[in-house]
C-alpha cells in the first residue's frame, strides 16, 4: 500500500502492464474541448479513435465521423438495408480503414476512415455478434456463426482491413472485448450466477486459441492488456469483494488486490498513453469520463458530464465518450510523450482456414412455408414508445387446433382461421397491456397473460364463426410462466413472490399456493396436459397432477426423481413433461445447450447437442422448445442462432435461418395439437407475421 493508501499489486512483486504503467506525476487539469451531437437516445453504441477522427456507430446502425480536433463532421452513413433502430453495431479500425457490422446484418463494410468511402464487403453468413482491431497489427477480427466441420458454431475471423481477405479463422467461446499484447481477447458468457465466466485469448498472427487461467471469483471482465501480462476484473453476484487480478496466459494462476473504486464496467475501455479511460455512470442522469492508473484501477482524475456516458475512446492527446443523450465529447489529456507504433501487418496464419461447407448429409425431411398470417399491427405501441409490432405469443385453439390465436406487444388477442389461410376471425378488445402469453385448452377456452401479470380469459361464443366471450378476469402478479390444463380445470401461474399458484379456470378461485423450489429459470416450466414439473437442481424433478384432486389439491405423479449430471459446466434451465411418459430437460453451458428426453424410469431416450455459442442469451436463459404431439420432432431456438427443426428419431436437423427478435418480443414456435406435421413460428418473415410450416417427408 503506498502513502496514498492505494492497493498496488505491482507492490506484490508482479511485473505487470509494463507497457501501460504511468510515466511521472499526471497533470490533473484535464479540460472539455468539444462536444458534438450525432445520434438521438440512447446514444452511440461504439466509439473509435484513428487517424485524427473519431468514429461513432449510431444506435439506427449507422457511422458518425467526426474531426478529432474540432469535432466537425466530416461524414455519415445510415443503416444497413432492413436493419433495426433498436440493435447494436461495433466498429474497428486498423490503419486508413473503419470497418462496421452490427447484429442485425451478416456483413460487415469497411470504409475510408477520413472520407467514408466504401473499400470493401464481406458477407458473413451470420450476423456478427463482435467486432475489433488487433492493438499494433494491421489486423480486424469478427466473430459470427459458420460452418466448422458440417455444423455451425461461433467463429473469429481475423481480416486484411486492406482488402478483406480472411488471414485465419478460428472458433470461439464468446465474443471479443478487447487486444493487447499481440492478442486478442474475448468472454466467455456465464449467465445470472450459476456458471462461471472466463476470459480466452486468440493470438493476432494466425489466430491460435487459448483460455486464461480463472481468477478466484466466478465472473471476470478484461480490461488491459500488454505483452504478458492480462489485467481483469474478477467479482461474484451480489457480494462486495471485487478483485483486480493479472493473469499471465503462460502461467496459471493470478495475483490479484481488492478494487477500492468500481471497476469500469462498460464494453469500450481504451488505452490512452499512459492511462485507461473509461466511461461511467451509463443509467444515471449524469456521468463521468475517468482517467484510470491501470496498476489498481484508482482514479486520477475525472470530468463530471451531466449526461450518461457510454463507450469511450482515446488517441494520443484526447480522450473521447459517447452518452445517453446521443453526443460525442472530447477532453484533453496530459501529454505523456508516448507515442503509439505504427501498426505492422501480419501474414495469413498457418494451418490454413477450416472448410466452410454444408453437413455431408442431408436430412430425409423438409420444412416448407405454407403461408404467412399477418398477425398484428406494423406498428404498436408499447410502454409508451412506438415501435416494431411483434408476436411474442401464439396458442393453438381447441383440440382440433383449428384456430391460431396470437398477441404481442399491443393490447390485443387475434383469432385466425388456418383453413382459410389465417384470416382473423376475431380481435379482443383492449386489454390495457401487452399480451405476452396465450394459452388454449380443450374446450377452446383462451387465456392470455398480460404484462402487468393480469391473465384474461375468453370462452368461444355460440355457433360457427362467433366472437370468443370475456370470461375472467384475475388480477394476479408478475409472472414468468401460466399455461391451463388440457381439462380447462386450472390455471397455473408462478408469481415473483417465489411461488406457484393454482387457480380454479371456471370461477377464478385460488386453489393451491405452493413454493417454486430453487429449479431453473421459471420461463422453461410450462403445463403440459394436466402436468407440472417441478425441480430442485440438487434433488431432481417432481410431477404435479393438476386436475389430479377435484378439491384443488396436488398429487405428484409416481415419477422417479431425476437426477441432474453437470455435464461441461451446464446446468438445468427447463424441466417439463412432454406427455405423461416422457420428461424433456435442458442444460445450457456458455458453449452448448443439452436437450433430453427421459422415459418414466429415468432412462435418457434421446438426447441432442446444440451448439449455441455467438447466441444472445445468457445460458441460464432456456430455449424455446416445442415437440409434436406424436413426439417426432422438436423445435428448438435461441436467440441469435438459426432456429432448427430436428427429427428425434435420427438426430437429422433443418435450419429455418435466423430469427431476429425484437425489444418487446421472442419468436415462438408451436406444433398443432392436432397435425404433428403443423409448426406455426412467430416473427417470420417479419415481426408482425407468423409463418405456419409443414414437415414433409
Amino acid at each position: 500500500m503506498d502513502d496514498a493508501g492505494r492497493v498496488s499489486l505491482a507492490g506484490m512483486g508482479v511485473a505487470l502492464l509494463c507497457a501501460l504503467t504511468l510515466s511521472g506525476a499526471p497533470d490533473k487539469a484535464v479540460r472539455p474541448l468539444w462536444r458534438t451531437k450525432v445520434d438521438a437516445r440512447p446514444g452511440p453504441t461504439d466509439l473509435v479513435a484513428v487517424e485524427g477522427t473519431v468514429l461513432a456507430a449510431t444506435w439506427s446502425g449507422g457511422l458518425a465521423a467526426l474531426d478529432a480536433s474540432t469535432g466537425a463532421s466530416l461524414w455519415r452513413s445510415g443503416p444497413p438495408p432492413g436493419g433495426n433502430r433498436n440493435s447494436d453495431s461495433w466498429i474497428a479500425a486498423s490503419g486508413r480503414t473503419v470497418v462496421a457490422a452490427g447484429e442485425e446484418s451478416a456483413e460487415a463494410v469497411a470504409r475510408d476512415v477520413r472520407s467514408g468511402k466504401v473499400l470493401w464487403r464481406r458477407d458473413l453468413g451470420g450476423r456478427a455478434t463482435s467486432l475489433e482491431s488487433c492493438d499494433g497489427f494491421l489486423l480486424l477480427a469478427v466473430t459470427h456463426r459458420a460452418m466448422i466441420g458440417g455444423r455451425p458454431t461461433l467463429v473469429a475471423d481475423g481480416l486484411d482491413p486492406e482488402d478483406g481477405r480472411l488471414l485465419w479463422r478460428t472458433p470461439v467461446e464468446g465474443p471479443l472485448v478487447g487486444s493487447g499484447g499481440g492478442a486478442l481477447y474475448g468472454e466467455i458468457p456465464s449467465g445470472t450466477g450459476r456458471l462461471s465466466s472466463g476470459v480466452f485469448s486468440l493470438r493476432c498472427a494466425g489466430g491460435a486459441s487459448a483460455r486464461l487461467p480463472r481468477p478466484p471469483l466466478p465472473f471476470a471482465r478484461f480490461l488491459a492488456a500488454d505483452e504478458g501480462r492480462v489485467l481483469v476484473h474478477a467479482f461474484d453476484m451480489g457480494r462486495l469483494d471485487e478483485r483486480l487480478c493479472v493473469i499471465s496466459p503462460a502461467t496459471p494462476g493470478s495475483s490479484c488486490a481488492p478494487v477500492r473504486d468500481p471497476a469500469p464496467m462498460g464494453r469500450r475501455l481504451a488505452r490512452a498513453g499512459s492511462f485507461l479511460v473509461a466511461g461511467f455512470g451509463g443509467k444515471g442522469a449524469a456521468g463521468e469520463i475517468r482517467l484510470l492508473d491501470p496498476r489498481d484501477l484508482v482514479v486520477v482524475t475525472a470530468i463530471r458530464i451531466a449526461a450518461s456516458v457510454g463507450p469511450a475512446a482515446a488517441d494520443e492527446s484526447r480522450a473521447y465518450a459517447a452518452t445517453g443523450g446521443g453526443e460525442v465529447l472530447a477532453v484533453t489529456l496530459p501529454v505523456t510523450g508516448k507515442a503509439r507504433p505504427a501498426p505492422t501487418a501480419i501474414a495469413p496464419g498457418p494451418g490454413g482456414t477450416p472448410s466452410e461447407g454444408p453437413d455431408a448429409t442431408a436430412a430425409s425431411f423438409r420444412v416448407t412455408p405454407r403461408f404467412a398470417i399477418d398477425a398484428h399491427p406494423r406498428r404498436a405501441v408499447t410502454s409508451g414508445e412506438s415501435t416494431d409490432g411483434a408476436v411474442g405469443a401464439m396458442a393453438f385453439v381447441g383440440p382440433d387446433g383449428r384456430l391460431l390465436a396470437t398477441g404481442g406487444n399491443e393490447d390485443r388477442v387475434r383469432v385466425h382461421d388456418l383453413a382459410s389461410q389465417g384470416r382473423t376471425t376475431w380481435t379482443s378488445p383492449p386489454l390495457g397491456k401487452d399480451v405476452d402469453g396465450l394459452a388454449s385448452c380443450s374446450d377452446g377456452l383462451v387465456a392470455a397473460r398480460l404484462s402487468d401479470g393480469r391473465m384474461r380469459l375468453f370462452t368461444p361464443g355460440a355457433g360457427a364463426g362467433r366472437a370468443f366471450v370475456p370470461a375472467l378476469d384475475l388480477r394476479h402478479q408478475s409472472s414468468w410462466m401460466f399455461g391451463l390444463t388440457q381439462s380447462c380445470k386450472r390455471l397455473v401461474a408462478d408469481g415473483f413472490d417465489g411461488r406457484f399458484h393454482v387457480y380454479d379456470a371456471t370461477n377464478g378461485s385460488l386453489l393451491a399456493s405452493f413454493p417454486t423450489g430453487p429449479g431453473p429459470d421459471r420461463r422453461g416450466v410450462r403445463v403440459r396436459g394436466a402436468l407440472l414439473s417441478v425441480a430442485d437442481e440438487l434433488a431432481g424433478v417432481a410431477v404435479l397432477d393438476m386436475d389430479a384432486s377435484g378439491t384443488g389439491g396436488l398429487e405428484v405423479v409416481a415419477w422417479p426423481r431425476v437426477p441432474f449430471a453437470l455435464e461441461n459446466e451446464a446446468r438445468l434451465v427447463q424441466a417439463w413433461a412432454v406427455d405423461d411418459r416422457t420428461l424433456l430437460t435442458e442444460h445450457c453451458s456458455a458453449s452448448a445447450c443439452i436437450v433430453s428426453l427421459a422415459d418414466m424410469s429415468g432412462a435418457v431416450g434421446r438426447r441432442l447437442a446444440f451448439d449455441t455459442r455467438g447466441g444472445v442469451w445468457v445460458p441460464s436463459v432456456p430455449s424455446d422448445i416445442d415437440v409434436s404431439s406424436d413426439s417426432a420432432y422438436l423445435f428448438f431456438y435461441r436467440d441469435g442462432i438459426e432456429a432448427l427443426v430436428v427429427r428425434l428419431a435420427t438426430g437429422e436437423r433443418v435450419s429455418l435461418g435466423q430469427i431476429p427478435r425484437s425489444m418487446s418480443a421472442t419468436p415462438v414456435g408451436v406444433f398443432s395439437p392436432s397435425d404433428p406435421r403443423l409448426l406455426a413460428v412467430s416473427m417470420t418473415p417479419a415481426p408482425n407475421k407468423v409463418t405456419m410450416f409443414a414437415i414433409e417427408e
